[in-house]
């Protein structure tokens, strides 16, 4: 993109903003539900990003909503994780939605699958990093069934949320978009 025309500059300028006040805003709901185990908006607001603004717009936001966990919470092994699971999200939500898939029941139903692999994948790289792989798989079933509750609760939260929040948030996104980016 040339930035050498006026409204080049202008319409750069937008995307950086909006990817900043996405961001913060994932961070800000975030730090507001950290008291309540595993019930989180951030992967209803992802959703609801890739499917209003598409992938120029929702992994610019999911890898630095990432990065400023990492500033605010130090670096751990769930840093890889959060870097792979909310862009998978933010793709995968971007593919369904180029494919023309409306319903918020299909949406929930991958937000589930995708919130169980995030269960999963954190499981993974944990256990894989914090002892290597001898005994890998008497240590796995341990340590994800230690949080199956969590895992449950985070599952049920996420489906829920994309039931009865994904449409209409969509919406107002898809309204904000039409105003102020067209």
């Amino acid at each position: 993109m040339s930035l050498k025309k006026p409204g080049n500059l202008i319409s750069y300028t937008k995307k950086i903003a909006l990817i900043a006040v996405f961001s913060a805003m994932l961070t800000g709901a975030k730090f507001a539900l950290s008291w309540i185990p595993n019930v989180e908006i951030v992967t209803l607001l992802i959703a609801v990003f890739a499917y209003s603004y598409g992938s120029r717009y929702a992994i610019p936001v999911a890898t630095v909503f990432s990065i400023t966990d990492i500033l605010i919470y130090g670096f751990g092994y769930w840093v890889i994780s959060y870097l792979i699971h909310w862009n998978v999200l933010a793709i995968t939500v971007c593919i369904l939605r180029y494919k023309g898939v409306k319903s918020e029941y299909i949406y929930a139903l991958v937000v589930g699958i995708i919130t169980f692999l995030f269960g999963l994948l954190t499981s993974f790289i944990d256990v894989s990093l914090s002892g290597g792989f001898s005994y890998f798989g008497e240590r796995f079933i341990v340590y994800y069934s230690r949080g199956a509750v969590f895992y449950i609760i985070h599952i049920a939260c996420n489906v829920i949320l994309i039931i009865t929040l994904f449409k209409p948030l969509s919406d107002i996104a898809e309204k904000m978009k039409e105003r102020y980016f067209k």
